[in-house]
């Protein structure tokens, strides 16, 4: 997946292809996305 940081630069993020997704590798995924938190919290 590609992802966009606030000053518009890319970055790749990994998407694992398997259930369930570990509570590390979700924060790991969540960080290098440079997406806020709360857009992954239900």
């Amino acid at each position: 997946m590609q992802a966009q940081d606030a000053e518009g630069h890319s970055r790749s993020v990994p998407v694992p292809l398997h259930d369930p997704v570990k509570k590390g590798t979700l924060k790991s995924i969540i960080r290098q996305s440079g997406l806020d938190q709360a857009l992954f919290m239900k």
